[in-house]
């Protein structure tokens, strides 16, 4: 891998310039609609960007972002990775489905262990896992795998941001309660969005 490279896993290494470049980095990792993505056009509560950013100024431990659908948690990833290039060594994203489904694809052609596999793709010194949840009811199989990615962050103690559209309840109910308890724990910043506007219902105009 290049200084400047990513990986299919949407890794990326080293420092990015601002611009066009720039915006063509987060296009490539979550697509064209979150090119423009930063903080400054997070559409959430003065409140919440105040835990966000004090988060950020000093990232340790978990961000977690749970609310309803629509509440514009995969734009606040990509603004989180913006903010974040220049700041980190490495960074890496992925929404679960993305997650699972090439953790299925190494066991598929016979790459052996997947637990080696998800620690290669979850060592960045950054991390963002987006959409738990959004793959359906949880398999044994799903429910280890982002137990053990969790315990991997949490062991490590390197920042990372989770988000999903289940209440805590829902998180304990279908992942189990070792899995809700390190996800939400004291030492975690929690952000909870689940009575926020659907954004993607929201006029383009009333979002300026």
């Amino acid at each position: 891998m290049s200084q400047y490279g990513y990986s299919p896993e949407t890794s990326y290494m080293g420092r990015f310039n601002e611009g066009g470049a720039r915006r063509a980095r987060k296009a490539s990792v979550f697509g064209p609609r979150f090119s423009e993505a930063s903080l400054s056009t997070v559409r959430l509560d003065p409140k919440e960007i105040d835990l966000i950013a004090k988060w950020l100024n000093n990232p340790k431990n978990f961000l977690v972002v749970i609310g309803s659908p629509g509440a514009g948690k995969t734009y606040l990833c990509a603004a989180i990775f913006d903010w974040m290039m220049d700041k980190t060594n490495s960074i890496r994203y992925w929404n679960e489905r993305q997650l699972l489904r090439a953790l299925r694809d190494g066991i598929d052609s016979g790459h052996g262990d997947y637990l080696k596999d998800l620690k290669l793709k979850s060592d960045d010194e950054f991390f963002i896992l987006d959409d738990i949840g959004s793959s359906g009811a949880p398999s044994e199989w799903r429910k280890e795998v982002l137990f053990d990615l969790l315990d991997m962050r949490y062991e490590s103690m390197l920042p990372s941001v989770f988000t999903s559209n289940l209440t805590r309840a829902e998180l304990g109910n279908d992942y189990g309660k070792r899995f809700a308890s390190r996800l939400c724990a004291r030492e975690n910043t929690i952000i909870e969005l689940h009575d926020a506007t659907d954004l993607r219902s929201v006029d383009l105009n009333e979002r300026k």
